[in-house]
């Protein structure tokens, strides 16, 4: 029995000087996706293709083969090593540009990497061995144009969480207070080691794991877990953790000083905002028994500057315009036009270098009883190595760090590379961010990000190339030998007011709130939640409960996806939702089924249920026609033989009439598999178990536009054995063709099968005849 579906292609070739066409010509216009594979699919891989793709997914496997010619050579070096390709292209009008843009970046640099220092509970100077060798690694393996990393405050206050972890660990909550180079500590093999010092072989250690981490993610291809990190997570996250950083730097602002409490101290982000706000609060009523006068006035002061050269450069300086030279043609200089005044006043350096003269006139150390950096190092970054103990404690932080190093960083460097139209590679940035930190943690760096704000100003500042961090990092270098040691008396609440008043824009992002409201409820739903959460249970905690929450919301919208019944539009080929346009009507006796998700466990229920609805049908009568077909089957073989060999046959016995089929107005089901990504093994028993039940009530489901991965998963699974290949279609179009004009498919199934199982009853009956006859002649014979 021929197919349904089986069509004749016709080629025609035409043949002409240039070149040869040929032009399929399908008569009738539907076929199925057997004989559409025939003709069209031709070039299928071979079976050691397939299981190396199976072992090693395309992208993982081009990465991980050695190249085998110098042209592959060639394209490994230069997707490994960027600083390859921006050198060879590099043109000589881009290097007054990238050398203006490094030095300008470095003076904004400087006070915010002393400040984040601080934050992340170490000599402000380790801010500057952040932004130093980490700087110059990202600029040869990094490939964004202006991605600017060093310090970042979200990732200082996850740093300081967590060496406060690893100390409350090892029976050491006291070096959580103090920053003194003085306190002499005893810790395992180690005599004589102060509690800075610990806190910085924690702080490297926990750079060169997260480091690590990154790098084995980037060579495996994981840089697609940004996608689990949306822009609208990092939102509400970023502006949690800002309102967290600023309540940090409270008591450096106030001059107060904190009390250790055994919540901080197991649980060193749990509750940590409400607790310092009460703490900050209770101490600025018995002003000033606790607070430091002359500390808060040097903030005052501090924050009044910090706002007036902001708007000095937001308000004042953007409405200077100054003359331009333009060329015309003729090379005549043309100063008809202007432009806005291209320099910005340094706020940060300006506020370091007055605070630092006025604190050293002053005495604000000794006499004002102030809080300074103090003595600062002059030399470059010393030699420093991870230790293993501190790793192993401090692994679950370090993953955490490395994702959000990652979701930060790249971030950033997706916003610059579409504002400026040039491309990145995220598993590469993956590798850029690793190696930064690993080269960077045996230099006494911790963890180091991109940082929004510097990339960002680098790139208004017209640099071109990563030449614009390493002219940085030679202007820091600079600095560290030579001007570092006059911050000695700089005083901690400049630094405190810096770090709060740099994080005031991002609660600009609190706009999003008004944002997601109109769009999205369950977007909305998950900012509030990863807000809450990070403000009440710290930046660690709080991104995983926010993940958790993300995550559960993808996974309702799998369960309970967009489903839609097709009709085709008057006179076109095109098949659209029903309920979206007036003039569209199903055709009779036909559904048309679309899913938009993938069938999987989790949605598979839900496929069903809609389908059924859609069908207008009860799956109890399915159960009841099912038993009652189990019924009769027992009834013939129990009626199958009779003592003379006859054989019982019953019009009853036949499981479906083609009455039955008849009575039911709809015959055909199309299941667009267009829409449906991908199945699993809990969708391919579900599709199994729906084409088993409508054949039992009387309708055939077929399938169109089925991709090719799902058809090999259906393949795998034994479906086309049971079910047969014939009921598939490579368009909506092929299938409805054949369904339409009355033709009911499952009527001319069944009509073959009866016809199979009455060959095979038929045969069964000769050979018990003819065993009975044997058996009657041997009776005889004895």
């Amino acid at each position: 029995m021929a197919a349904p579906g089986d069509t004749a292609i016709v080629s025609q070739a035409t043949n002409s000087k240039d070149d040869e066409t040929l032009v399929n010509a399908r008569e009738p216009t539907f076929t199925n996706q057997e004989r559409f594979n025939e003709q069209i699919d031709k070039a299928l891989s071979t079976p050691l293709q397939r299981v190396v793709k199976k072992c090693f997914p395309e992208p993982l496997y081009s990465d991980i083969k050695p190249p085998m010619s110098r042209e592959a050579w060639m394209r490994f070096l230069l997707t490994r090593l960027p600083i390859l390709h921006w050198i060879w292209t590099y043109e000589l009008p881009f290097l007054f540009k990238d050398i203006v843009a490094g030095v300008s970046v470095t003076l904004i640099l400087v006070p915010q990497a002393l400040a984040q220092g601080l934050l992340a509970g170490l000599d402000p100077v380790y801010g500057l061995y952040t932004s130093l060798v980490p700087v110059v690694m990202y600029s040869i393996f990094g490939t964004s144009k202006h991605l600017s990393i060093g310090t970042f405050p979200v990732v200082s206050l996850l740093v300081r969480n967590s060496i406060n972890t690893v100390l409350a660990g090892k029976g050491l909550e006291y070096c959580s207070s103090v920053n003194n180079r003085l306190t002499v500590v005893v810790f395992d093999d180690i005599n004589n080691v102060t509690c800075h010092d610990l806190k910085v072989n924690i702080a490297v250690s926990l750079a060169f794991t997260s480091g690590l981490f990154m790098v084995v993610m980037g060579i495996f291809k994981m840089g697609l877990i940004n996608l689990l990190l949306s822009d609208l997570l990092m939102s509400g996250y970023t502006t949690a953790t800002a309102i967290l950083v600023i309540a940090s730097q409270l008591p450096v602002v106030f001059g107060i000083s904190m009390k250790i409490d055994p919540i901080s101290t197991l649980f060193p982000g749990l509750l940590s905002f409400p607790r310092t706000v009460i703490e900050v609060c209770r101490q600025i009523f018995q002003w000033p028994k606790y607070v430091n006068t002359a500390t808060f006035v040097a903030s005052l002061i501090s924050f009044i500057m910090f706002i007036g050269l902001d708007l000095t450069n937001n308000k004042l300086l953007t409405r200077i315009k100054i003359p331009w030279c333009t060329y015309s043609k003729d090379k005549k200089c043309d100063t008809s036009k202007r432009i806005p005044f291209p320099l910005r006043i340094p706020i940060g350096m300006v506020l370091v270098i007055f605070s630092t003269a006025v604190s050293a006139g002053i005495d604000y150390e000794h006499r004002w009883n102030g809080t300074v950096v103090g003595t600062v190092a002059t030399s470059l970054p010393p030699i420093s190595l991870p230790r293993p103990e501190y790793m192993l404690a401090s692994l679950p932080d370090a993953i955490l760090i490395a994702i959000v190093t990652f979701v930060t960083s790249i971030s950033a460097a997706n916003l610059l590379a579409k504002k400026f139209d040039y491309t990145i590679d995220s598993s590469q940035e993956l590798i850029a961010y690793g190696i930064s930190n690993v080269i960077g943690s045996l230099f006494s760096s911790y963890s180091a990000t991109g940082n929004i704000s510097r990339s960002g100003f680098q790139a208004n500042a017209e640099g071109k190339t990563q030449l614009a961090s390493l002219v940085s990092s030679l202007v820091l270098c600079i600095i560290l030998l030579s001007l570092v040691s006059l911050f000695r008396s700089l005083p901690q609440a400049v630094i405190g007011v810096i770090v709060c008043v740099g994080l005031l824009r991002l609660f600009r992002q609190f706009k999003d709130v008004v944002t997601f409201y109109r769009l999205s409820t369950p977007d909305l739903l998950a900012w509030l939640v990863v807000f809450i959460a990070t403000v009440l249970l710290g930046v660690d905690l709080g991104l995983v409960v926010g993940l958790s929450f993300s995550l559960m919301i993808v996974i309702v919208r799998v369960a309970l996806p967009y489903t839609a019944i097709l009709g085709q539009v008057p006179g076109t080929e095109m098949f659209q939702n029903i309920n979206d346009f007036e003039k569209i009507n199903t055709i009779p006796g036909l559904l048309i089924f679309q899913f938009h998700a993938p069938l999987c466990i989790v949605s598979s229920y839900v496929f069903r249920r809609r389908l059924e609805l859609a069908a207008q049908l009860d799956r109890r009568q399915w159960e009841k026609k099912n038993e009652g077909i189990l019924k009769k089957l027992i009834t013939k073989l129990s009626r199958f033989c009779e003592k003379d060999g006859s054989v019982v046959h019953n019009a009853e016995d036949t499981p479906s009439s083609s009455k039955d089929i008849s009575s039911n107005t709809l015959h055909t089901i199309v299941v667009d598999c267009g829409t449906i990504g991908f199945f699993d093994a809990g969708g391919v028993n579900t599709l199994t178990q729906i084409v088993q039940d409508f054949s039992v009530a009387g309708i055939q489901v077929v399938f169109a536009a089925m991709t090719k991965k799902n058809r090999d998963m259906l393949e795998r699974s034994g479906f086309f054995k049971k079910f047969g290949e014939e009921w598939l279609f490579p368009t909506i179009k092929d299938a409805v063709e054949l369904a339409k004009g009355g033709t009911n498919l499952l009527q001319a199934k069944i009509k073959d099968i009866e016809d199979k199982k009455q060959d095979e009853v038929d045969k069964t009956r000769e050979e018990v005849i003819e065993m009975s006859q044997i058996r009657q002649g041997a009776g005889e014979t004895n």
